[in-house]
Parts: C-alpha cells; structure tokens; sequence
C-alpha cells in the first residue's frame, strides 16, 4: 500500500479501513516520503510493516516476505535527507514540526497557534532552518522540503505551485 495514491487519496487512510473490515490480511506501507508522521501513522493505523520504496527492490521484497511469514518490519528513523546543504537529520523535532506546517502554506501566526507556541519561537526556528540549508527564505525552505520528500502533505506541492504562481506574475 502506497501513502501516497493516484488523484490524492490517502493510502494510509485505506490501510486503516482494510485492517478494520479484514484483520488477517497482511498490510505493507510503501513510501518514498521521509517523515517520520508517516512511520507513527502506519503504526497507528494497523499496518504490519513499513519501507522505504526509493530503496533496493529486493529489500523491499524482503520485507514483504517477512510481514507473510508474521514479523512486523519499521525502520528506527527515516532516511536523512539533504534540503539545502543540510541534512534532514539536522533539524529539531520543533523545528521539523515549523518545516511541516510551511510546506502546508500556514503563516507565523497560524502555525503558532496549532503547535502552541509563540509566533516568535516559529520565526526562531524558521531562521535556525534557514541558516543550516543556506536558503534564503522560508519559500525556498518549504519548496526544498516538497522536493525532497520530507514531508507527506498533499496540498504541499498545489501550496507551492500557487506561491510561486503569485511571485512570478
């Protein structure tokens, strides 16, 4: 089962009505995505296991195997990867939190109040972000975390594509 799926549906929300309607079927979330929300999630929802699909297909196939035979495979931590000239594994959790919520386009304000925090504690880590990937703005930030799959919203990319609409017109 893919997280992602054709025409933006959730594979993950399908996972869980599978488990709920057939508990003895065998569910493996495939993902290129490189959040750690998508490991809890597969979790939470009843999957078996979860791997990373941008990974060797005999790997992959490895796991599928092992999930029949009745372990339950999930990697410790996703894969880093690079956004700007950092890695991913750079981040703080609050700051990886501030990353997810750009990439879905919310303001300072607006991102303040679903974490619970100040909007100056996001503009905090917005800079620290931004001074480890050598970017120069939060756009570029959040286009960067779209890029490299950091982060699993499937509004980012229309997100982005409007932002850049907005400044290149």
């Amino acid at each position: 089962m893919d997280v992602q799926t054709e025409h933006r549906e959730n594979g993950l929300a399908a996972a869980k009505k599978i488990r709920e309607a057939h508990p003895e079927i065998k569910i493996v979330v495939a993902t290129s995505l490189i959040d750690t929300q998508v490991l809890a999630r597969a979790k939470a929802v009843g999957a078996d296991s979860l791997w990373y699909k941008d990974g060797d297909e005999g790997t992959l196939m490895q796991v599928v195997r092992r999930t029949m035979a009745g372990e339950h495979i999930f990697p410790d931590t996703p894969p880093s990867v690079e956004i700007g000239t950092a890695m991913s594994a750079e981040f703080t959790k609050g700051e990886m939190k501030v990353l997810r919520c750009l990439v879905r386009g919310l303001s300072y304000n607006e991102i303040a109040k679903e974490l619970g925090i100040e909007p100056s504690t996001v503009k905090y880590h917005v800079i620290n972000m931004l001074q480890k990937t050598n970017l120069e703005n939060k756009l570029q930030l959040a286009i960067a975390a779209t890029e490299s799959k950091l982060n699993n919203s499937a509004d980012a990319r229309h997100v982005i594509s409007n932002a850049i609409t907005a400044i290149t017109t």
